[in-house]
C-alpha cells in the first residue's frame, strides 16, 4: 500500500512516516516504480512506535528497543531491560518536578524586593530544612 493508504489508516502524516523511516524507526519498505510499497506490519510497527514514544522513550530509546539487540535477546527481555530503565529516570524526573514545583510555589508567594534575595532565600530554605519537613515549611 501507499505511504498516503498507510497515512490515512493510520492518523499520522505522510511526513511522520518519513521521518520514522530516516530514524529507523520503520523499516524502509520495498520500492515500485520509485514509491513506497507498505506490507500490512507496518501498522504494528507503527503501535510499537507510539508504545515507545507514549512511554517516555526518546527516539533514540526507541530505536534501541526496536533494532538494538542480538538476534539472541527476545522481545520481552528487551522490553523488560529498557522499561526498568526507563522507569528509573521517570521517577527520578518526577521528583525533579516536584522539587521545581515546590519552588515554584514558593516563588509565586514571594515578597522579596530583588530576584536575587528571592533565589538566595528559596535556596537557603532548602538547604536549613530536613528533606522529610520540605513540604511543611512556612512561606516567605
Amino acid at each position: 500500500m501507499t505511504i498516503g493508504e498507510v497515512a490515512k489508516r493510520s492518523g499520522l502524516p505522510t511526513s511522520t512516516l518519513r521521518f520514522y523511516e530516516k530514524e529507523e524507526l520503520l523499516c524502509r519498505p520495498r520500492r515500485v516504480s520509485g514509491r513506497r510499497d507498505y506490507d500490512e506490519e507496518v501498522f504494528s510497527s507503527l503501535q510499537l512506535v507510539r508504545m515507545a514514544l507514549e512511554s517516555g522513550f526518546t527516539l533514540s530509546e526507541a530505536r534501541t528497543l526496536i533494532h538494538g539487540f542480538t538476534s539472541t535477546s527476545s522481545p520481552p527481555d528487551r522490553w523488560r531491560i529498557l522499561a526498568a530503565q526507563k522507569l528509573k529516570d521517570i521517577r527520578t524526573r518526577m521528583m525533579q518536578l516536584r522539587h521545581a514545583e515546590k519552588l515554584l510555589e514558593r516563588a509565586t508567594q514571594c515578597k522579596c524586593i530583588s530576584l536575587a534575595d528571592c533565589a538566595d532565600l528559596l535556596l537557603q530554605r532548602e538547604k536549613a530544612v530536613p528533606s522529610a519537613m520540605k513540604g511543611n515549611k512556612a512561606r516567605h
